[in-house]
């Protein structure tokens, strides 16, 4: 799960209304994101790489 571009800014989010606002806004403002897959389905968000990932 490691970013592919880690001077851009890394959107972890799901297509709930707040997640969408988020990433219209880094649209509209042209700001550099990249959105990590995570499958919840795989238990993806509790494996050590993406605990790594969290801000302590």
């Amino acid at each position: 799960m490691a970013a592919q571009h880690p001077e851009h800014i890394q959107l972890y989010s799901l297509p709930t209304p707040n997640g969408v606002k988020a990433s219209i806004m880094l649209e509209e403002t042209g700001l550099p994101y990249e959105p990590p897959l995570v499958r919840f389905d795989n238990n993806d968000q509790l494996s050590p790489k993406f605990l790594v990932a969290e801000p302590k």
